[in-house]
């Protein structure tokens, strides 16, 4: 099975970011349900990873494994959103009176596997798109059709 198209593609990573609440929520014991959680969502990104093509990638043979995305622009903005995520929960750790009146708020098991999640994630996107920024990629096809629609920018 391949996706490749992008609404199957958000439906997925829609339902692969909220696999894990369910345990997180319904597990009495935090520390048994948040990893849990962690572990399946951290799987569904990974398969999503395996299953997804972008617009003219080979759809039969398997990626790489350090590929996350077609595209190594997609890979970037993944990996650089994962990290500024990482850098806030490592901001409200180092600044926890800053977000709140509640000074006595400690830093959960679910912060931490937050934190996790995000931590991984960032580490393979971005190593994605390095790799990827190391893959010379050919000039883009220019469509006639493209040039005719587009509106005309005055040369300097």
């Amino acid at each position: 099975m391949r996706i490749t198209r992008w609404p199957v593609k958000l439906a997925y990573v829609l339902s692969a970011y909220a696999i894990g609440i369910p345990f997180a929520w319904l597990i009495p014991d935090r520390v048994l349900g948040e990893p849990i959680s962690t572990v399946l969502t951290l799987v569904a990104a990974w398969y999503g990873t395996r299953v997804f093509r972008g617009h003219g990638e080979p759809v039969a043979p398997k990626r790489a494994w350090w590929r996350m995305t077609a595209w190594r622009r997609a890979s970037g903005w993944i990996g650089g959103l994962s990290l500024y995520g990482v850098m806030s929960y490592v901001y409200q750790i180092a600044h926890p009176a800053s977000h709140s009146g509640d000074h006595s708020r400690a830093f959960s098991i679910g912060d931490g596997m937050s934190l996790l999640t995000l931590a991984i994630l960032a580490f393979f996107y971005l190593n994605s798109w390095l790799q990827l920024y190391r893959i010379p990629t050919p000039p883009r096809a220019v469509n006639d059709e493209t040039l005719l629609k587009s509106p005309a920018r005055p040369v300097k």
